[in-house]
């Protein structure tokens, strides 16, 4: 999706925090952090848009809120490094999808947090490293597929992929370890997945 007559289709760049809503190839071309972690406001805010697609080209984002993807058909997001800057007491904050369709997120790695997908279609979550876990919740036809689930912490997870209320979901092929101790002591007690 990057060649035009002349071979090379022009990336606009991000260079810090952004709210993206209009279509194009965007990239990365240095680290990104938002140094305040108090901060509620999402780094990458990507919405109402069509045919967006971002390469980190193996940059890093960290920030507390690290990209929400709502009301968007046709996107990417690929070569990312996604981290999340420790907080004592901090519940994880999630990348997000939301009312968004035909999307694809591969060779990504995702951080101590989960992807949490709401109304998504015709997605496909491939080829990532979680350290946590993904769920989704009313979503239809969408392939998580060969990705790698390995749970870095000692949290209370409910599953590394959770899916909720929808139909025709494929899980095919990803290497998934929830990073249980082996010991059931309760629901509420027990470590991993």
């Amino acid at each position: 999706f990057l060649k035009t007559d002349d071979g090379v289709k022009p990336y606009k760049l991000i260079t810090s925090c952004s709210d993206i809503s209009q279509s194009g190839n965007y990239m990365l071309d240095r680290d990104i952090t938002n140094p305040d972690v108090s901060s509620i406001d999402t780094c990458i805010n990507i919405h109402d848009v069509g045919n967006i697609h971002i390469d980190c080209k193996d940059h890093t984002i960290n920030s507390r809120k690290l990209i929400d993807i709502s009301r968007v058909h046709d996107f990417s997001l690929r070569n990312c490094n996604l981290e999340e800057p420790y907080i004592q007491g901090n519940s994880p904050v999630f990348l997000t999808i939301s009312e968004a369709s035909n999307g694809i997120i591969i060779n990504n790695n995702i951080g101590d947090f989960g992807i949490d997908v709401f109304k998504g279609s015709n997605l496909k979550i491939i080829r990532n490293n979680f350290k946590s876990f993904y769920q989704q919740h009313y979503s239809h036809d969408n392939i998580i597929e060969e990705n790698t689930f390995h749970a870095a912490n000692k949290e209370i997870k409910s599953g590394m992929i959770v899916l909720m209320y929808g139909k025709n979901n494929k899980i095919i092929k990803n290497n998934i370890d929830g990073g249980s101790d082996g010991i059931f002591i309760g629901p509420y007690d027990s470590i991993g997945a």
